[in-house]
């Protein structure tokens, strides 16, 4: 038996159909924060189980995890930050029986939030700070600092007969085959979070038509051996939310990203490769990349 998801009242299940009125919000009011693109939402849905309600020109997003995960709203996207009907929300979560709480708030919002509401808490979630990068020292590498970076290139691009692709449909069972080729090598079944990130991933190309990303993927000898999956984030910034290579082909990770940023995002200013999840393997490649600035996340929650 499924157990029903928690929800508050005027909230409705997040669906597909739900696409362009979702997007359409995120568009007149773009996020800072990674999580909020209608592609991110959906393909992490079955794990957060997403609802959305629209009140006074402003989308309010709420999660109900799975596994017993304790809810929680998400920033919400809207003309002006409505602190009243914020708190509103949090007080009816409490008094349903759960913990008022708001996650993945950046800083510029948490701020007056702490101000205006002096029953609520405010802490940092140092795993979910986003990584954004210069699109331009991604695309070129120059410099001394990206020496290595540019090792590692040489080293796959001297080695192997490559070609960067711009994804298409005809392309997504290839990308699928190798998605399971990387679950199988990292054993991903064994480990919930990277077992729910290949469900994700899998979700995404399945509805690679429906949904509004960008992707490209980069072919040794005619076979797909790395992909990636990205879109626009705002005017300015663009997310890349997968990124996967066979871990087997040594520098095919840097290749991969530095051919799409340099390929695909000429128009942008600052690429978002979302955050580390505390993973300290993945904050080490996060960081090998010098990323210009961190948005800054924080957990806030009514006390008492």
């Amino acid at each position: 038996m499924v157990e029903e998801p928690f929800r508050l009242e005027g909230f409705q299940e997040l669906r597909l159909e739900d696409r362009d009125l979702v997007t359409g919000f995120l568009r007149r009011y773009p996020p800072e924060i990674s999580e909020l693109t209608f592609t991110n939402l959906f393909m992490w849905n079955h794990k957060n189980r997403f609802a959305w309600r629209i009140q006074e020109e402003t989308l309010y997003l709420l999660a109900a995890p799975v596994a017993g995960a304790a809810p929680y709203l998400f920033p919400p996207a809207g003309p002006r930050l409505d602190v009243q009907a914020i708190e509103r929300l949090l007080l009816a979560m409490k008094a349903a029986g759960v913990q008022g709480r708001m996650e993945r708030v950046p800083a510029r919002m948490a701020e007056p939030l702490q101000a205006d509401l002096p029953g609520l808490t405010v802490a940092a979630d140092r795993d979910n700070f986003d990584y954004v990068y210069s699109r331009e020292a991604l695309a070129t590498l120059a410099g001394r600092k990206y020496s290595r970076k540019r090792n590692h290139l040489k080293h796959f691009t001297g080695r192997h007969d490559w070609t960067y692709l711009p994804c298409n449909p005809t392309m997504v069972q290839q990308c699928l085959d190798l998605q399971e080729y990387w679950c199988a090598l990292k054993h991903c079944e064994e480990f919930p979070n990277t077992a729910a990130e290949h469900r994700a991933i899998n979700i995404a190309l399945h509805h690679a038509e429906s949904l509004l990303f960008s992707g490209a993927a980069i072919a040794v000898a005619g076979k797909i051996q790395a992909f990636t999956l990205g879109e626009a984030l705002s005017p300015d910034t663009a997310v890349i939310h997968v990124e996967k290579a066979n871990p087997e082909m040594d520098g095919l990770y840097p290749t991969l990203t530095h051919e799409y940023v340099k390929n695909a995002w000429a128009g942008v200013a600052w690429i978002n490769r979302e955050q580390d999840l505390g993973e300290p393997g993945l904050r080490q490649a996060k960081e090998s990349f010098f990323p210009d600035h961190l948005v800054e996340k924080h957990t806030i929650q009514l006390t008492g």
